[in-house]
């Protein structure tokens, strides 16, 4: 209970910080297809590297879109908490539509070369009813013991997630 109690103080603190310099996205509602338009970021590199590696793997479903990635160290554990936030056309904020999302997000940050194994993986949906004052998203804690790659089953991995609520 500390455990998630202080991954949600950690996590609503990257979500203020990350605020300032997101960038954002819509998608074409005929499509589906998401359209970025990029702010002036300072993001750091890998922040960037994991954007782009989610973007490019294609397997978030149609009308959802990275709005941003923000990865941060805990300096006790010297492990990394990533948080990608997704925004998702015509969503309600119910967070069960999030866990197959997410769950290709982790398949990708499984993959990516960081310096420091990933403690948490967050994934939100921002929405009109999610905004970073009262928003929603699912936790996978100790992402860095599960495989993430199908195994046992992809069944099981979406049901992994955990919700998790911020209220500013």
């Amino acid at each position: 209970m500390a455990n998630n109690f202080r991954a949600a103080i950690w996590l609503a603190a990257c979500a203020v910080t990350t605020s300032v310099i997101a960038t954002g996205c819509s998608t074409d509602g005929d499509s589906g297809k998401c359209e970025v338009a990029t702010t002036n970021l300072e993001s750091k590199e890998f922040e960037q590297e994991t954007r782009k590696a989610i973007d490019d793997s294609g397997k978030l479903p149609s009308g959802y879109c990275v709005y941003n990635v923000s990865i941060n160290k805990n300096d006790k554990t010297g492990m990394l908490g990533v948080n990608v936030y997704l925004s998702v056309a015509d969503s309600q904020g119910k967070l069960d539509d999030l866990r197959p999302a997410a769950t290709e997000v982790a398949y990708v940050v499984k993959k990516m070369s960081y310096n420091s194994p990933v403690s948490e993986l967050y994934v939100s949906n921002l929405t009109p009813q999610n905004s970073f004052k009262d928003y929603a998203g699912v936790i996978a804690n100790e992402f860095y013991k599960a495989p993430w790659d199908g195994s046992p089953s992809r069944e099981a991995e979406v049901a992994s997630w955990v919700p998790w609520t911020a209220h500013g």
